[in-house]
């Protein structure tokens, strides 16, 4: 795909698209800056400022020679061959450590979900229609901004459809009290996730 279309994502990145940063130009130690072309054509710069994540990048870099066109994510099985880490790979990953088939957009679906919820229940007192329309907007525009894709995409592919459906209904309110109400704590999860886990729940009976 990233050959065929000359945009790149996660697990297609080259070490050309990595820019290492140090000291005063650097948050803390060090920061690793992203530049590249996402799907759409969408130029991203993404930074990473957390010492200990970006030091993991740059080791992962290293593997396999220093090659701007090479594979930035790479890893060495126990014979010493040094292979790029591919969707795939993170996806059975994700399923071995589960025990579930999840893939890495799950863990994208659900991002868009909890954070659209969280986002439009602060705009639940907005009366008018005019009003909610904008706040609807608004946080889907930033959902997709963190997600990396277009309002448009989102809503079609990651955001809950009943999420958006309640919030036009002047649903959303009552529901999301009642999960916040009923909803247990999830080892892990933000308290906006397990409400929004909660309100789905309740939202189909269970």
């Amino acid at each position: 795909y990233a050959q065929k279309n000359s945009t790149y994502g996660l697990s297609t990145l080259k070490e050309g698209h990595m820019k290492v940063l140090r000291g005063e130009e650097a948050e803390g130690e060090l920061d690793v800056v992203f530049r590249f072309t996402g799907k759409s054509g969408k130029r991203w710069k993404r930074i990473v400022e957390d010492d200990e994540v970006a030091k993991l990048i740059i080791a992962s870099g290293e593997v396999g020679g220093d090659d701007e066109q090479q594979d930035l994510f790479r890893y060495e099985d126990g014979n010493g061959q040094d292979w790029d880490v591919k969707a795939e790979h993170i996806n059975e990953y994700l399923r071995r450590v589960s025990g579930e088939s999840f893939t890495a957009k799950d863990f994208r679906t659900w991002a868009a979900t909890w954070k659209t919820a969280s986002g439009l229940i602060r705009y639940e007192e907005l009366a008018t229609v005019k009003e909610r329309k904008k706040a609807e907007r608004n946080v889907v525009s930033e959902v997709s901004i963190h997600l990396g894709n277009t309002p448009a995409v989102c809503r079609s592919s990651y955001i809950h459809p009943g999420i958006l459906q309640d919030w036009k209904d002047g649903e959303l309110g009552w529901r999301w009290k009642e999960g916040e109400r009923t909803g247990k704590q999830v080892r892990g999860l933000k308290k906006s996730e397990y409400i929004t886990l909660s309100y789905l729940k309740l939202r189909q009976g269970h």
